[in-house]
């Protein structure tokens, strides 16, 4: 499943119902097809076998209603001693010509079906021919019986030993109809029970990839989480040394990468900071020296006018350093207020980022939720098939009702009644199969859902931490906005001390008096180093906490 590492959290999350809906269509496909087979051999029973046996049984009853008929005509010219009169035998006559008359019509309707086999049709030949031999035999009685009564009664043994060939025929015919029959349903259960087996094969297979692919796709989405709320945590602890490792191009790996960029941003932003406390520390010691020289020479202002000038010198010197390391310390301290603004800037793309990630868990949680109603529509095709078993199971019973009126020849038809009833029944059994393979899918979607609620507690947590990471950010952003403003005042007074520098010089006879000026801005000068030295510390010990380097 590596490949699935360069799709989004969604593709991937779709792979499970995608496969779930395709053994759905194996399955339904497998089924509908057992099924359409079963049908076509019910249909060919109802539609060609059963007509067929009817047909015959007719085509037979046709031929015994013939012979019934000569047997009367006999029966009366015996009788009457064979001089009954012709209107006395022209009514049995005509009932015998009308039989034979529908024994012709049905065989002629039968030898119009197209969808028989060869031995069928040679067999139905055979009776066609053997009916023909006794219609000729009933019609030269018939005229006989008109003509001379005598011979026409010496005829009947003919006409019945032709109508015993007619019936033999008949039975092989009945024969091959339930040869036939019983050849089509043993068809109809080999293809039931081949299905059935490819029916268990893709469920069993089916459920086992699903498993498998559910256990990889949660492996995929909870462990770059994992990696980035561990991380969280050690940030959190003032370790920016950490990096999460980015797996794949999916929202997760975006959010990793960006959450990478976000620590380097803050592993920059430390150590210039951490610069720049070194560098006001390392300040704050020459504005002490400075200020010492500065006493010494206010000092030395009362003892001797000749060492003034030097004294001014001395300090105009060190006036300058400071300022110049003042205006350094300023561009440092604006430097390192820049990026922490940058840093909050990128943790707010950063919790974007997570919120992104929670509505596309969202839009996912609304997929399944589709796919569990697409499988509640399939249970109700599921229901359709079972109405199917049960108006099978029907057709069955009326078959066995047919077979049970045409008397002892339909009893090979009524065992085909009860294998038809049988075919359903496992057909309501295969439906059942289905139906519970459809619950199951419902408990993975179950599963599904669990996931990704197991996601989203893992993004809110992400964000928690982030936020507690905001604020600490915020803190360091107002040291650092207060170190800009010491430097800002240092600035100021080095300025002043310039300005009074430069007074001294312009006019050196008032020194006496600028020597208690001097003096005050000395003290001046000793608080704002015993301030900028207090800053200084505070921005070391928040650096402190953070570890940047490997």
């Amino acid at each position: 499943m590596s490949f699935l590492k360069g799709f989004s959290i969604g593709a991937k999350l779709l792979v499970l119902p995608g496969l779930f809906v395709l053994a759905l269509l194996v399955v339904s496909g497998l089924a509908y097809r057992g099924l359409a087979k079963q049908q076509a051999v019910i249909e060919e029973i109802d539609q060609l076998r059963f007509q067929q046996y009817r047909q015959v049984l007719e085509t037979s009853a046709a031929s015994q209603a013939a012979m019934v008929g000569a047997y009367a005509t006999g029966a009366r010219i015996l009788e009457s001693s064979g001089q009954a009169s012709a209107e006395d035998l022209e009514s049995y006559l005509e009932d015998m010509q009308a039989s034979v008359d529908d024994m012709r019509a049905g065989l002629d309707k039968v030898a119009r079906e197209t969808r028989l086999g060869e031995e069928e049709r040679a067999l139905y030949q055979a009776v066609q021919e053997q009916a023909a031999v006794v219609g000729e035999g009933l019609a030269e009685f018939k005229r006989t019986a008109l003509s001379d009564q005598i011979q026409a009664a010496s005829l009947l043994g003919r006409v019945r030993a032709d109508n015993n060939g007619l019936q033999g025929q008949f039975n092989r015919l009945l024969g091959l109809q339930a040869e036939l029959t019983s050849g089509a349903f043993a068809e109809a259960g080999a293809t039931q029970q081949q299905v059935s087996r490819m029916l268990v094969a893709v469920l069993l297979g089916g459920s086992l990839l699903a498993v498998l692919v559910s256990l990889l796709l949660r492996a995929q989405i909870i462990r770059p989480i994992r990696e980035i709320e561990r991380a969280s945590i050690e940030l959190r602890d003032g370790d920016l040394t950490r990096r999460v490792r980015v797996m794949g191009r999916d929202e997760i790996a975006h959010t990793a990468q960006a959450f990478n960029e976000l620590i380097d941003s803050f592993q920059q932003a430390m150590r210039k900071v951490a610069g720049v406390a070194a560098s006001v520390g390392a300040s704050a010691e020459e504005l002490v020296g400075a200020s010492a020289r500065v006493a010494q020479s206010s000092t030395a202002q009362a003892g001797a006018v000749g060492a003034v000038s030097m004294t001014i010198e001395q300090m105009s010197d060190g006036i300058a350093a400071i300022s110049s390391h003042a205006e350094s310390l300023r561009s440092c301290a604006e430097a390192s207020l820049r990026g922490a603004q940058d840093g909050h800037l990128a943790l707010s793309r950063l919790l974007e980022k997570i919120d992104s990630v929670r509505h596309a868990f969202s839009a996912i949680r609304g997929s399944v939720g589709d796919f569990v109603e697409s499988t509640t529509a399939i249970t109700a095709s599921i229901g359709q098939v079972k109405d199917l078993s049960a108006q099978t199971s029907m057709l069955a019973l009326n078959a066995a009702i047919e077979a049970a009126r045409a008397g002892e020849s339909g009893r090979g038809f009524s065992v085909v009644a009860d294998e038809v009833r049988n075919l359903a029944q496992r057909s309501a059994l295969a439906a059942n199969s289905i139906n519970q393979l459809t619950v199951k899918l419902e408990s993975q979607s179950e599963v599904v859902d669990e996931a990704l609620r197991a996601g989203t507690v893992a993004l809110d947590d992400s964000g928690r931490l982030l936020s507690e990471l905001e604020s600490t950010l915020q803190q360091a952003a107002e040291l650092v906005g207060d170190s800009t403003r010491g430097v800002d005042r240092i600035a100021d007074a080095v300025s002043v001390q310039n300005e009074g520098g430069r007074g001294i010089v312009a006019n050196v006879e008032h020194i006496a008096r600028m020597a208690g000026e001097g003096d005050a801005i000395t003290h001046q000068v000793s608080g704002a180093v015993v301030s900028l030295r207090e800053l200084s510390d505070e921005l070391n010990v928040a650096v402190g906490r953070f570890r940047y380097e490997a």
